[in-house]
């Protein structure tokens, strides 16, 4: 009986170790690929309400397009955000160069450096690569958070 019991106590301490070894060795594991879980779906949350319509542009001269683009999105974006805004300029080919830019909101519903939901952004685009010939042009605004908006022309 005595033997019983202490083989029983040998499986039960075994077991039990066993266990704890098991735990500590995926539970780092599993934390972080909740974490990267939560914070994949708080980046997405980000870009979803960050959204900038292109309505309209307007070739300046051989180097600068104007674009008129609307905070469609229910999160408004700060002037930080505008200005590390990257702009990119290409053709139907698929390849896009990236451009200066500068930025001004329209009209501010309330004053502040904020593009509200609703509010018109100016963008001034930059480069010696624009090509306002015949043909289909493609324009790409990328907010520091990911989200993106394209806008394609067709000139001619």
């Amino acid at each position: 009986m005595v033997q019983n019991t202490m083989s029983t106590a040998i499986l039960i301490i075994s077991t039990v170790i066993a266990t704890v070894a098991l735990i500590t060795a995926l539970y780092p594991t599993i934390s972080g690929t909740a974490r990267m879980i939560l914070s994949s779906t708080a980046d997405t949350d980000t870009r979803s309400t960050t959204m900038l319509t292109i309505s309209s542009y307007s070739f300046i001269n051989a180097t600068t397009v104007d674009v008129w683009a609307k905070n469609t999105g229910r999160s408004r974006v700060s002037s930080a955000d505008l200005q590390n805004m990257r702009a990119y300029y290409g053709d139907d080919s698929g390849s896009m160069a990236s451009c200066n830019t500068s930025f001004l909101i329209e009209d501010p519903n309330n004053g502040d450096s904020y593009l509200d939901t609703g509010e018109t952004l100016m963008v001034e685009i930059t480069s010696g690569t624009l090509d306002g010939s015949l043909g289909v042009h493609r324009i790409r605004l990328v907010l520091p958070n990911g989200a993106i908006t394209e806008y394609t022309m067709n000139i001619g």
